[in-house]
């Protein structure tokens, strides 16, 4: 199913027609809204503010409102504060993750071993490889009250394969979508292999509420900074993936593929999703933070199957069996790590990451039909994704 570009369209510009209409709530000269630091008049705050954020240097200081900003939570009234773009004194960032993944497919079954001398079964699944890949992101940041627009690109890739022994007298195998062990002859072997490939467009709105003391502050009853970001926004997704089997028969040389089968999925969604992240800065500059950030999606969109079975070595085409549904498909993301701040403009991070895209596994695809053992396993059907990110964000 493919979605129209209205579809993205609608909602971004309404939400840029409330930015630009909505009038925004005047504060009190005298009134100095913080967190949980307070200043004692306004003339301190603003000669707080004109030392964090020098107004010659038009560089971006802290988000925060104890930092001397207009924003704080008295910007609550009003999208345009509650986004902290009131005005468009900010700064424009770029950044891109080198990411290196792996997938985690339920019931990612390669083959059903059989030992007919202790009439044991034993499934062997397919160990997914750690992947290269990359996420692509840019937006604005305001300077003044921590509101940020940011679009992302992200792709995940992974892939795996394996092999099972040779057949012998005493053991045979069985795979989704080969025929019975009983065609198996001794020599014969399984090649499995999975594919997966996952790309999310994320266009997100974010705010920033600072908490703790602010950066330099050489008090005695200085606390650590944090910072603790709320965001939402939509994202699109395209995933798919392939779980092919072949049988290779011993007769041939070199060894042909003997008979083929695969399952594949494809999906394509879009919907709604929030998310929070909290950082903690370790020292009074701020050079290094902490980090843990988590979201959650619902995705609208098509789910389609498609099952075939063929046999290389005689023209003989088995049946092709697809299947569409309709579904909503939760993800969850997580990302923990650590940043250095290495200029006021540049900042390296890096972490783990772990993402969930639930009924996207392939479940109850490797159904082997058991005469005498009618067991089945299933593990909620889940794709999953885990590995490291390398982060480079520069702002301007």
């Amino acid at each position: 199913m493919k979605y129209n570009v209205l579809w993205l369209a609608v909602p971004i510009f309404g939400l840029a027609a409330c930015l630009l209409v909505v009038e925004t709530h005047a504060q009190s000269p005298d009134q100095v809204p913080v967190t949980d630091v307070y200043y004692s008049s306004a003339g301190q705050a603003a000669s707080m503010a004109s030392h964090v954020i020098p107004e010659s240097s038009g560089e971006c200081g802290p988000c925060d409102a104890v930092y001397g900003g207009e924003g704080g939570l008295n910007s609550l009234v009003g999208l345009r504060d509650l986004m902290g773009l009131k005005d468009l004194s900010g700064q424009f960032f770029v950044g891109m993750d080198w990411l290196h993944v792996r997938a985690d497919l339920s019931e990612n079954v390669a083959y059903l071993e059989k030992n007919l001398a202790t009439f044991t079964d034993t499934f062997h699944e397919i160990d997914m490889g750690y992947n290269d890949s990359y996420s692509l992101y840019g937006g604005y940041r305001t300077c003044e009250c921590c509101g940020e627009v940011r679009f992302a690109f992200s792709r995940y890739r992974s892939g795996g394969c394996i092999k099972s022994p040779e057949v012998n007298l005493y053991r045979q195998f069985q795979a989704p979508l080969i025929s019975t062990a009983s065609t198996l002859d001794i020599g014969d072997y399984i090649a499995s292999c999975s594919e997966v490939d996952a790309r999310s467009y994320d266009l997100d709105f974010a705010r920033t509420i600072p908490l703790g003391s602010e950066l330099d502050d050489c008090s005695c009853c200085w606390c650590p900074a944090w910072d603790l970001k709320w965001f939402a926004g939509l994202r699109y997704a395209d995933v798919g993936w392939i779980h092919a089997h072949d049988l290779y028969h011993q007769g041939a040389l070199p060894p042909n593929s003997y008979q083929h089968g695969q399952t594949t999925m494809d999906f394509e969604g879009i919907g709604g999703r929030i998310g929070m992240e909290g950082r903690r800065y370790i020292g009074r500059s701020g050079r290094f933070s902490v980090f843990a950030k988590g979201a959650i999606s619902l995705l609208l969109g098509d789910i389609e199957y498609t099952s075939i079975q063929y046999d290389v070595e005689t023209p003989t085409i088995f049946p092709t069996q697809r299947a569409s549904f309709k579904r909503i498909i939760p993800v969850t993301d997580i990302e923990l790590g650590g940043a250095v701040h290495v200029r006021d403009n540049i900042t390296v991070s890096a972490g783990y990451l772990l993402s969930s895209w639930h009924d996207l596994g392939i479940g109850d695809h490797t159904d082997f039909s058991y005469q005498n053992l009618p067991v089945e396993y299933d593990d909620a059907n889940i794709l999953g994704f885990d590995g490291f990110f390398v982060r480079a964000e520069v702002a301007y």
